[in-house]
């Protein structure tokens, strides 16, 4: 193998030198600046980017800020509200059973005033079907047909015991 024969050695050095320092030099000069153009241009936008999340996270976490403050706020608003209402509807609530307290009384007395009336109506009847009946049995069992004003005595005297 040539390569290996020592007698070669100084000229495959030689070349080796050579071709090292074309190599380097095409590379540092043709080769490496656009890699290392791209290489800066990404470090610079990756460090952009950084700084421009880290902006975009201040102002995510102001908004939420303000979002939590108006949540907060709209909570406090909506219990008032529902606060209010209750109440407005308890008052609501009362008002509305003192009315229907009072129309049940009113009828209430209105019940009681047509069965009083009933009450006195059918006492008349009673009345005046007691007469008639007093007025047939005297007549039937004595005889004498008694007077008007003796029967009504009668009856009064009758239902004063009773009362």
């Amino acid at each position: 193998m040539p390569q290996l024969d020592p007698t070669w050695f100084l000229s495959q050095l030689f070349w080796l030198v050579i071709m090292f320092s074309l190599l380097y030099v095409l590379m540092s000069k043709v080769a490496l600046p656009p890699i290392t153009e791209v290489l800066e241009d990404r470090q610079h936008r990756i460090e952009e980017d950084i700084k421009k999340a880290g902006e975009l996270k201040s102002e995510a976490e102001a908004a939420l800020r303000t979002y939590e403050e108006a949540l907060a706020g709209a909570n406090k608003e909506a219990k008032r509200i529902i606060s209010e209402a209750k109440e407005e509807m308890a008052e609501l609530a009362v008002k509305k059973d003192k009315e229907l307290t009072a129309k049940l009384e009113q009828r209430v007395r209105e019940g009681e005033d047509k069965v009083s009336r009933a009450k006195e109506e059918a006492l008349k009847e009673v009345r005046n079907i007691s007469e008639d009946i007093v007025l047939v049995m005297v007549e039937k069992l004595c005889g004498i047909k008694p007077s008007k004003e003796d029967i009504d005595k009668a009856l009064d005297e009758a239902l004063k015991e009773r009362v």
